[in-house]
């Protein structure tokens, strides 16, 4: 049976910080909006879904600020799930969730959640280094102008965070895969039902790309701004 495979050891550490430690590095915020997140929204009031978000929040929050200061671009993915943007047969499993079940089709709905929002003074100060991107479906990489836009900044590894682990984030990631880019998915930074993370992590550690705590990326990217300051005072 499946689940009586053993899997396989990778030796990846170093593979891991080396990707990391990649200056062709972004970070992607997948989904981190009020109808998902927000006890307000669709997914939690009239969906019922539990609070997937919270616990990641602080995770998502110490990452974007470590890229932010290792001038690591930081890319919001933002769902908009309109009838007249997504294609038809999104549409049609959208609307298996009943009228009022629809996220993501009102601009409060589809705002990033306070705690995570950047200001409009973050967006002036990075420029091209912070960015939105909208998209129409689950993966991030489908209708939208994501792929032009890592290549444009020459990005060779995506770290990923965001909401939900087994739907849209694990849908990017194997995009991301698929398209040639390295993954790193911040194991605590993502969120969903709790098998349904493991279950989902299990799989990109497997298949897809690589997992790591949001302290060892943080750190990672504190040693390389570390050294390069270094390199810099003693030139």
């Amino acid at each position: 049976a499946f689940d009586q495979v053993t899997k396989p050891v990778f030796q990846e550490g170093a593979a891991v910080d080396q990707l990391l430690s990649s200056p062709n590095t972004a970070v992607l915020v997948v989904d981190m909006q009020n109808d998902f997140c927000h006890p307000e929204g669709v997914n939690r009031k009239v969906m019922q879904w539990p609070d997937v978000c919270s616990t990641a929040v602080p995770h998502i929050k110490a990452v974007v600020e470590s890229a932010r200061n290792s001038s690591i671009p930081v890319i919001w993915i933002n769902a908009d799930y309109h009838p007249d943007i997504v294609n038809k047969a999104f549409d049609r499993k959208l609307r298996q969730r009943g009228e009022k079940g629809r996220p993501c089709v009102t601009d409060w709905g589809r705002d990033i959640v306070e705690e995570l929002k950047p200001s409009p003074d973050i967006f002036a100060q990075r420029g091209q280094d912070e960015i939105m991107i909208t998209k129409p479906t689950f993966n991030a990489f489908t209708d939208t102008a994501l792929e032009e836009e890592l290549r444009k900044r020459h990005v060779e590894t995506v770290v990923v965070t965001g909401v939900a682990t087994s739907i849209c984030v694990e849908s990017t990631v194997r995009s991301a895969l698929f398209e040639g880019f390295h993954t790193v998915v911040v194991r605590e930074g993502v969120g969903d039902l709790p098998e349904r993370t493991l279950n989902s992590l299990d799989r990109v550690e497997l298949l897809f790309g690589h997992v790591a705590s949001s302290l060892e990326i943080v750190g990672t990217w504190a040693s390389q701004a570390a050294a390069l300051s270094a390199a810099t005072i003693n030139v």
